[in-house]
């Protein structure tokens, strides 16, 4: 079973590297507008200029060294996914996550991990009145009807049925 984390970082992570491209663009535009005006017009550049130029200079090399990182093949990418093989270990992690509090949108395909550990089921049913809990899962079996009794919405959804792991996700 895998569990996976909101895309919330990959998303910031591209609009910093685009929010940085740009920098790097405006300071290069300038730095080239004034080489322009130092060798045509003999201008005297103020004392700004030196910190454009280290600026435009310093991104180049970072940006040159990542990519070289990136061809190299020792980039580690942002990774939210984590992967549990045992059912003690999907509870522990779940036991943890039902206990944080806020709303908690579960995917699964059978909520088998529910089923067998009642102390689970029993974390869920004190959050149900809490918090949030969405869960969808492709067909409705014993254990959705027994937490939907509880007050805990219960979603059902056919396309997930070919669907081989579990999905947690909070806020």
């Amino acid at each position: 079973m895998t569990i996976e984390g909101s895309k919330g970082m990959k998303n910031l992570a591209t609009y910093v590297f685009y929010g940085i491209f740009v920098i790097f663009l405006v300071f290069s535009a300038i730095l080239l507008a004034g080489f322009v005006q130092i060798v045509f017009f003999n201008w005297s550049p103020p004392d700004i200029f030196t910190a454009y130029f280290a600026t435009v200079i310093g991104e180049s090399i970072a940006m040159l060294l990542l990519y070289a990182k990136n061809v190299a093949g020792l980039r580690s990418g942002i990774s939210t996914a984590e992967t549990y093989k045992t059912f003690e270990a999907i509870n522990g992690y779940m036991k943890k996550l039902v206990q944080r509090g806020g709303s908690l949108d579960i995917v699964s395909s059978s909520l088998s991990w529910i089923s067998k550990d009642d102390a689970i089921k029993q974390e869920i049913f004190k959050r149900a009145n809490d918090g949030q809990i969405d869960i969808y899962i492709p067909q409705d079996n014993a254990i959705s009807k027994e937490l939907a009794q509880k007050g805990i919405r219960v979603h059902i959804i056919p396309s997930l049925i070919n669907k081989q792991f579990a999905r947690f996700t909070f806020s």
